[in-house]
């Protein structure tokens, strides 16, 4: 019952999130704006680049790398300030929670990214992907995520991150 709770809870915080970028997008004026998918899977290889937005797919091509080695800059960078992060447990994070969280976290996990899938909606786009977290002793772990990016100031950055089970 718990569990069957905490999935609605999230299918609706995403809904919310969803719902809030569609009013967003309306009030600029931009409804009419066509919905580009760019599909592409990246491995810890580098995945060919969109030439309609090379530095949101830059993002996700150096972000596996980033987390196995632990590059807070990176995500300094690239998560914006009012950054948010629901964990697939139902707790949320700010920028700064997870970056102490990935200080926090072993230094032999590997990392690796693939089913990307990239939703436009000019200067917003939908991501989603799946990660795998691979330890040293063999073990990995799989797990699906949303993110929520904007274009802000000529340069993308994620806005939000919904993991999911």
């Amino acid at each position: 019952m718990r569990k069957l709770i905490l999935h609605l809870s999230l299918a609706c915080c995403t809904f919310a999130v969803s719902t809030y970028l569609t009013n967003f997008w309306n009030s600029l004026g931009r409804a009419d704006t066509p919905v580009q998918t760019i599909q592409s899977q990246v491995f810890e290889s580098r995945p060919t680049i969109s030439i309609a937005e090379p530095g949101l797919l830059e993002i996700y091509r150096d972000y596996a790398s980033a987390q196995t080695k632990h590059d807070v800059a990176f995500f300094e960078r690239v998560e914006a300030d009012d950054f948010i992060l629901f964990l697939s447990n139902g707790k949320t994070l700010s920028r700064t929670e997870d970056i102490q969280l990935l200080k926090s976290l072993p230094t032999d996990i590997v990392y690796k990214y693939d089913d990307l899938n990239v939703q436009m909606y000019g200067d917003a786009a939908i991501v989603t992907g799946r990660i795998t977290a691979i330890y040293s002793g063999g073990y990995s772990n799989s797990w699906r995520w949303i993110d929520v990016c904007l274009k802000r100031g000529g340069r993308w950055q994620i806005q939000s991150t919904t993991q999911l089970n």
